[in-house]
């Protein structure tokens, strides 16, 4: 037996294996809609729903997600759908600033 080849495989065996790495799990949102104008903290995205033709909103189709404006980082107004973290949720929908707003009620 070859002594320096038992040494290369040995290396090549320590080299080759990787130690696990610890993932951030993403944080959940979840739809609420206001029902007061407030200033939102922590991530949120607003829903853009299409609009009929006499100008209102057809909230029947699902919407698009968007990050908020300049604007609505300062004041989010009374009405809008809003997926935000589910801790953040929960407090609002606690101070009847928001309802929920998911499919299974």
């Amino acid at each position: 037996m070859d002594v320096e080849n038992l040494i290369e495989i040995a290396d090549d065996e320590v080299v080759t294996k990787k130690k696990p790495v610890a993932r951030k799990k993403k944080e959940q949102l979840f739809p609420v809609t206001l029902l007061k104008n407030c200033r939102l903290a922590g991530k949120f995205e607003i829903v853009d729903y299409p609009k009929n033709p006499d100008g209102t909103l057809n909230k029947e189709v699902e919407g698009k997600r968007r990050p908020p404006t300049g604007t609505e980082i300062l004041k989010t107004f009374a009405g809008n759908d809003v997926w935000m973290e589910t801790k953040a949720a929960i407090a609002l929908v606690e101070r009847g600033n928001a309802e929920r707003n998911d499919p299974i009620r």
